[in-house]
């Protein structure tokens, strides 16, 4: 079975989880227990997202290798297998952890944020979404005259 390459090949993983603990403690300490809760609820979601897609895929995955096999061309197997992956990148569900490991390994708290400030707003993903649609929210865009 091929597995992903490593973002970190030269970190341990324990070394890399030891330094998202004290970036993430650093975010709490600096956004309060605020942020905690939020991120919790954000992590939550991402983890139920993530689940249901789990079920879907496991469904389509027997249903479209048996038509592939019925038609004799694998193709909509490989079609369900890009969907999850893309759905993957999308969902973004250990971003957050990644990203508190890069500060905590440049000597860098990610600020009061917590997993937003994982995100870019507007970006490719769902906290990227949340972010752009929370941000329209607070600074409605004035029209010029």
């Amino acid at each position: 079975m091929r597995t992903r390459p490593r973002r970190y090949p030269n970190v341990h993983p324990r070394d890399l989880l030891d330094m998202a603990r004290e970036a993430n403690g650093a975010a709490v300490a600096a956004g309060g227990r605020g942020v905690l809760i939020r991120d919790l609820l954000i992590f939550q979601l991402k983890l139920v997202l993530d689940g249901a897609k789990g079920v879907l895929v496991f469904q389509l995955s027997i249903g479209a290798a048996v038509i592939d096999f019925i038609l004799g061309r694998p193709a909509l197997f490989y079609r369900v297998l890009r969907f999850s992956e893309r759905f993957d990148l999308w969902l973004n569900l250990y971003g957050a952890a990644e990203a508190a490991a890069e500060g905590a390994s440049e000597g860098t708290a990610e600020g009061s944020d917590g997993l937003f400030g994982a995100s870019r707003a507007g970006s490719d993903s769902l906290l990227g979404k949340l972010e752009e649609l929370v941000k329209q929210r607070v600074e409605p865009q004035v029209p010029a005259h």
